[in-house]
Parts: C-alpha cells; structure tokens; sequence
C-alpha cells in the first residue's frame, strides 16, 4: 500500500517560480533563488529559472503566484541544464550534447507549448511544506522493491517516492510521448529560503 502525504498549502502555492525584477534581489526566498540561478552565466539550474521568467512574462504565472512562492514552504526539485538537454535532444532524436542551452526553451516550446511547460514546471513542486532528503529515504521503508511513498504535486499528479538504498529515486507518470524519466535527486538540501530544493537528473514528465 501506498502513503501519500498530505498536500497542505496547495491552496495559496501555484509552481515553482518566480521572478518579478522588485524581487530578484530578494536572496531569502525562493523567488530570488530562482531569479539568481536565471541570470547565472554558467549555473546548474538556468534552464528552469528562465523556463520560470517565461512563463511569468507569458502570463502563465502571474505576481499573486510569485508573492505565495516567496513565503510558504515548499520543495521543490529542480531538474539540471543538461536534465533539459536530455529532455530536448529524446524530443528532437538526436545526443543531448547536440543540443545547446540556448536552443532548450525555444525546443520545447514549439514541441509542448505554454500550457504542457507550465503543467510541468507545477509537477517539480510539492507545496506540503520542506522534505529534507533524509526525510525523504525514510518514508519508504523499503530500499530493495516497488515504491510506497506518493505525494501531491502541484499540478494534481502524484510523484512516487523510491528509495533505492541510499539514493532516492522518482518516479513520474512522464509525458506519452516521451515516456518516464525517472531521474534521481543529484544535489540535495540546497537552501532555497522558504522553499528546500533538490535537483535532480531528468526533468519530471506528469
């Protein structure tokens, strides 16, 4: 049988975001966690940070969803530039060190459009409070066999947790196209303000 962990501030959260300028230097949360790895020349997470201010800029998150995510707690797991990559060159058939950076956002674009990205850029956040990754291993409490452990995402779906010894696995639904890619949690307990962020990597497909 399955856990599931209750989502408790799924009311006020929408996912995991962003940037407006006034708040970009504000590094105690996670809306200024996000805005610093965006404009980073050659961060881990620039990929999902730009991802985020597209979206904002788009329309897709407004600044009602941007103020919720400078103050409740959340996790949040954020796939890596080469995760993307990955993602982009499984889309196009072709190696992931093919496919620079910059080409990512465009790609995925014009293959998901506005509404599947931001559908995705939600499953990467659990807004039922911080899960340290300790935490984390701990909920399943079997490290050799299946996964017991789900819980709530922000955009409705369910992430199954899965311990595999001492790494921790995730297990998404993944897109129907592209099939599930189970990345698993690379960088753990970043502090990310209100938010703790795990990157992971793949980027998670509901």
């Amino acid at each position: 049988m399955k856990k599931t962990l209750t989502t408790l501030l799924a009311s006020m959260l929408l996912v995991g975001v962003m940037a407006i300028p006034a708040a970009a230097d504000d590094s105690d949360n996670f809306v200024g966690f996000i805005a610093e790895q965006a404009e980073k020349d050659r961060g881990r997470y620039n990929v999902i940070g730009q991802t985020v201010l597209a979206l904002v800029d788009a329309g897709k998150l407004d600044a009602n969803d941007v103020a919720a995510l400078s103050s409740a707690e959340i996790t949040a797991f954020l796939p890596t530039d080469v995760a993307f990559r990955r993602l982009v060159a499984d889309i196009q058939g072709t190696k992931w060190w093919r496919v620079s950076e910059g080409d990512v956002i465009p790609a995925l674009v014009g293959a998901l459009g506005l509404d599947t990205i931001t559908e995705v850029v939600k499953y990467h956040i659990y807004a039922g409070g911080k899960v340290d990754y300790n935490t984390a291993l701990s909920l399943d409490d079997n490290p050799r066999n299946g996964t017991d452990v789900t819980i709530d995402m922000y955009n409705g779906g369910q992430l199954d947790l899965d311990r595999r010894y001492w790494f921790l696995q995730l297990d998404d639904s993944g897109l129907a196209a592209f099939g599930s890619n189970n990345p698993i949690v690379a960088q753990r307990n970043i502090d990310g303000g209100n938010a703790l962020v795990h990157g992971i990597s793949e980027v998670l497909l509901p």
